[in-house]
């Protein structure tokens, strides 16, 4: 497979259906016990939700770079980190080490679970807008500030 047929948005989808519903699955399975609530819970839902967004994103980051390499009148506009969209980037970004919390401090499992749980379908719903509605150029993306 070429690049050119792997970096498309109907790779995207299939990336996210593929790798979406075993996090779904799990999420479901947990909340339906008591599994949620415990720390083996929080850290299953930790490697789903990592391999999930993380993937999915990569493939869009990926698929965008590899767009503006080949683009003939490709511009470079990105930002320093005092840009108000590069600060809103990186606490998108922070955020996402939301599930650490629970581990190292006096923070219940079971709120942590919830929480992580809330990031995870915000990130899959902003990836899902930026692949198929947003029609960004590669150089929009750039300062797109919901991107990893």
């Amino acid at each position: 497979m070429t690049k050119q047929k792997f970096l498309t948005v109907r790779w995207n989808n299939i990336l996210s259906v593929y790798l979406g519903t075993p996090t779904l699955i799990y999420v479901i399975l947990a909340f339906s016990t008591s599994h949620w609530l415990e720390r083996d819970g929080l850290i299953g839902l930790a490697i789903f939700g990592a391999l999930f967004c993380i993937i999915i994103e990569l493939h869009t980051a990926t698929r965008f770079a590899w767009l503006q390499k080949n683009s003939a009148n490709s511009i470079s506009v990105r930002q320093g980190y005092a840009h108000p969209l590069a600060l809103i980037r990186l606490a998108y970004n922070a955020v996402f080490w939301v599930f650490l919390l629970p581990l190292g401090m006096s923070l219940d499992y079971g709120i942590g679970f919830v929480t992580f749980t809330i990031v995870i379908l915000v990130r899959f719903v902003l990836s899902f807008y930026t692949n198929n509605v947003a029609n960004l150029t590669p150089e929009q993306f750039e300062r797109y500030p919901f991107r990893i």
